[in-house]
């Protein structure tokens, strides 16, 4: 999918695909199955019902006993059950510069600013993503690690952490194929780095059953490459995402809270391999899948709004999207980060 906006100004399109290539990997939202839908400038309601199949329509194991010369076995109906999928439109503040300016003086100034509009949009989207996979109402209670926090050595002679995610997981995996659905994680980046160091991954041995330590040439931590190799030997993810962006958490005017954007994630579950469904034309009949989908309707954009009386050019940032809930808790299940966190 194009992430930036193909009939943009010639200077906001170029500084905006610059930053949308140098960043798009540190986010999650792009790397995730998403659907489009309408968007609100073209008179879209926000909500768009789309017959969803049930589970069980393929998955029956019992087939009908036919030969040649015999008549088929009778032709059944798909069982679906009908699904809305939403979507909203947000704009971060704009922000405003004089109508005079001289072409280098303009490519400056939007190559000092336009960077800030566009990460507030895709920092937003993030840290929608972290909230709305953490939603109890979403996916149940939160799982848990046993044996207090990954996070604490005096602990890890305790813990099976690969145990957890594969026991707790297992009702979710049963849904598991290698047509329709693939097994990922969803991790912040400083859950990777409790995880890089814990012994279950690092392969460290205990001197006295209670302190992990490095010996026989076992580091005290692995690269990602390694975890991500471990984790999907030992517990079948087929995808790791690892979010990478901050955001500043405090309220507008406040002293700055900056903070990892989805904070503590970690969300196991089956997505779709279909990496992008279409809704807006109903005869296509195409559908988003699993446990959740991304509906965009605009992707982040940047565009100029003149004000004439007051000499002024008011730079806006908008996006239209949301979160959408699919098969739910069925297919996904987040963990307690306290369980993970000292």
């Amino acid at each position: 999918m194009d992430f930036w906006n193909p009939t943009a100004d010639t200077v906001i399109n170029t500084v905006g695909k610059a930053w949308v290539q140098d960043n798009q990997s540190k986010f999650l939202w792009p790397r995730l199955p998403l659907c489009r839908v309408n968007s609100f400038r073209g008179g879209w309601s926000g909500a768009t019902t789309i017959k969803l199949p049930k589970l069980e329509t393929f998955l029956n194991s019992q087939m009908q006993p036919w030969l040649p010369g015999q008549p088929r076995p009778q032709a059944r109906e798909t069982s679906t059950s009908d699904f809305t999928i939403r979507g909203r439109g947000h704009a971060p503040i704009p922000v405003a510069f004089p109508d005079g300016l001289t072409g280098p003086q303009r490519l400056l100034w939007y190559n000092q600013r336009m960077p800030g509009i566009l990460s507030e949009m895709w920092i937003g989207m993030d840290k929608a993503l972290a909230t709305f996979l953490t939603s109890t109402a979403n996916f149940g209670a939160a799982k848990t690690f046993t044996g207090g926090p990954l996070q604490n050595p005096t602990l890890w002679a305790t813990q099976n952490p690969i145990n957890d995610l594969l026991t707790q997981t297992q009702a979710i995996r049963v849904y598991k194929d290698s047509t329709r659905f693939k097994f990922v994680a969803i991790l912040d980046r400083f859950v990777t780095d409790v995880l890089r160091q814990h012994p279950s991954i690092t392969g460290a041995a205990y001197t006295d059953g209670a302190t992990a330590v490095s010996g026989a040439g076992v580091s005290a931590a692995v690269d990602d490459a390694a975890l991500i190799s471990k984790l999907r030997s030992l517990v079948g993810f087929e995808e790791i995402y690892i979010g990478e962006s901050s955001a500043n958490v405090a309220v507008p005017g406040a002293t700055a809270d900056i903070e990892s954007t989805t904070n503590g994630l970690l969300w196991t579950g089956l997505v779709t391999r279909q990496q992008e469904a279409d809704l807006r034309d109903p005869m296509l009949e195409d559908f988003p899948d699993g446990a959740f989908t991304l509906a965009i309707g605009r992707v982040p954009t940047v565009e100029e709004n003149v004000a004439k009386r007051e000499a002024v050019l008011f730079v806006d940032g908008s996006v239209e999207y949301a979160w959408n809930k699919i098969r739910g808790e069925t297919f996904g299940c987040f963990w307690d980060s306290t369980t993970i966190f000292t």
